[in-house]
């Protein structure tokens, strides 16, 4: 067995690896699972809208988190690896419903199998907290990250590939696989067990949830991701309907985009443990604002290609960055729970953005849409700024 906790540069690899899993369920149901139903004669509305539910599971991670923490003693590798394996054999499950005559259950499996990756996910962060240093804590954020964008990238190339070659369902189950070879890699890493049931668990998190500060870190978090949740969606639906791009150039741009948010990732989470991470916060969504700007002017595959991978560069940085500082601020005695209510405010605007696109696209146009996505960093950077005269006090 190999213990992790001793070796720094192995723990970067571990967490990166495992990410994996995650970024390739995101890349099928964000760029895969759009085009699939829109393959199906389904309305942009509705292709939102079906993507934001499977995505709920993703702004419920607080429940999973307590439970993690209420039992500790069975261990994060065994909830990693249960979480995992359920994850893949839904996902392969889902391949075999076609959505044309089945909407709903083909959702229905969908979203079962981003609950079990949402403990997979939790279960694998409470674990990064656990054994990380703070001043780790950036370049592990940038290694979960970068891990994360490397799935979606495969996702979108290889899984991409296979969908336009072959079908969707075929891709659906061939990532059900590749999740299932990857989630068996713990079975090699030795597991940190607590011996003893965490008490008081919701005295904890509910003595966290009454600091002020707290809960306006929680504001600033479900409106950071909003520009997010609005340009994962709407961009793969331009390509398709106003660029006219076939599934597999879909794939590569995004796997292109995802390639930039790998790379941002690890380079502004690594700078965030040297400069600080509010400075490089206030930095990326001031630039993120003015590249979001930019897409209102795009008319070629190739103008478009150029400012997606800037604004994934931007984005991944961010959200690394977003990341090592919610590890910062949760207690590692309630590690899981708090931090699962962290990410799932986060994951609430990313849902919330993403499931208004189609409707913004409907009402207006995808122009429309795309200066929304610039606006909403106005208050998010307001946020933060109050958030740090308050940290000053």
């Amino acid at each position: 067995m190999i213990d992790i906790t001793k070796k720094s540069n192995l723990k970067y690899l571990i967490f990166g690896s495992l990410y994996i899993v995650e970024g390739l369920q995101i890349a099928i149901a964000l760029v895969l699972t759009p085009l699939y139903l829109l393959q199906n004669n389904f309305s942009p509305e509705i292709v939102t809208l079906s993507s934001g539910l499977i995505m709920i599971p993703w702004v419920l991670k607080f429940l999973f988190g307590y439970f993690i923490d209420s039992y500790a003693y069975l261990g994060k590798k065994r909830l990693i690896l249960f979480s995992g394996i359920i994850s893949a054999i839904t996902l392969m499950i889902a391949s075999l419903i076609d959505p044309s005559s089945f909407l709903i259950g083909f959702i229905l499996i969908m979203f079962l199998s981003h609950c079990s990756l949402g403990f997979f996910d939790l279960s694998l962060d409470a674990w990064a907290i656990d054994i990380s240093l703070k001043k780790e804590r950036g370049k592990i954020s940038g290694s979960m990250t970068l891990g994360l964008y490397t799935g979606m990238m495969l996702g979108n190339i290889l899984l991409g590939t296979i969908a336009d070659k072959y079908y969707f369902n075929i891709a659906f189950f061939s990532g059900g696989l590749i999740i299932l070879l990857i989630t068996l890699i713990p079975l090699f890493l030795k597991d940190n067990y607590t011996k003893k049931k965490t008490k008081k668990v919701i005295s904890n998190i509910l003595s966290e949830i009454k600091n002020q500060k707290i809960l306006l870190f929680l504001l600033f978090l479900s409106f950071v991701s909003l520009n997010s949740g609005i340009i994962s969606l709407a961009v793969p639906l331009f390509m398709d309907i106003s660029l006219h791009l076939d599934i597999a150039t879909i794939g590569y741009i995004s796997a292109i985009f995802s390639f930039s948010r790998a790379a941002g990732s690890f380079t502004f989470g690594t700078a965030s443990d040297k400069w600080g991470r509010k400075k490089i916060i206030f930095i990326n969504i001031l630039i993120t604002m003015i590249i979001t700007g930019f897409l209102i002017f795009i008319n070629s595959a190739f103008t478009l290609t150029i400012i997606y991978a800037i604004l994934g560069f931007l984005t991944g940085g961010l959200f690394a960055v977003v990341f090592a500082l919610s590890m910062d601020k949760t207690n590692h005695r309630i590690a899981a729970t708090q931090f699962g209510i962290f990410m799932a405010a986060l994951n609430i605007g990313e849902l919330a953005g993403g499931s208004i696109s189609g409707t913004l696209i409907n009402i207006f146009d995808f122009n429309r849409a795309f200066l929304y996505g610039t606006w909403v960093l106005g208050p998010t950077i307001v946020i933060f700024y109050i958030i740090h005269k308050l940290h000053k006090k």
